[in-house]
């Protein structure tokens, strides 16, 4: 008997992913990898960061961030609030569709009076389609 393992499968696509946005904003500037397994590229990508709670997507919680940082399996990001949940999606918008990569918050800290920066771990990608009421956010 054969046992796949999924959960890799769809952690392999989001790390893909992340490498394709990466390669696109041909960043040269890479950072040493210091507590990380992978070394991170300083990339700037507008993103929104939606709390994702008990496998539902907080629509009404959404907020607008941005990458600090990429690599093929995690994302640096600075938000103007906190979340509140362990869960992320981070919505892209590529040349040929929004994406959105479910993440686990691995740190939160705030910044300054209104800046928090996150760091989370990608583990798989979900597609616009997935949760219809995803499509509605402005990317």
């Amino acid at each position: 008997m054969l046992i796949f393992n999924t959960g890799r499968k769809k952690q392999q696509e989001a790390q893909r992913l992340l490498v394709r946005i990466l390669n696109q904003q041909h960043q040269t500037n890479v950072r040493v990898a210091d507590i990380r397994q992978e070394q991170r590229s300083n990339t700037t990508v507008p993103v929104i960061v939606v709390p994702y709670h008990k496998g539902k997507p907080l629509i009404d919680a959404a907020v607008h961030a941005t990458t600090r940082d990429l690599s093929s399996a995690g994302i640096g990001l600075v938000a103007d609030r906190s979340i509140d949940t362990e869960e992320i999606l981070i919505g892209f918008r590529s040349e040929e569709e929004v994406f959105f990569i479910r993440a686990t918050v691995k740190y939160q800290e705030r910044i300054s009076a209104n800046f928090y920066q996150l760091g989370a771990s990608a583990s798989e990608v979900l597609h616009a389609s997935d949760y219809p009421l995803l499509a509605t956010l402005p990317l």
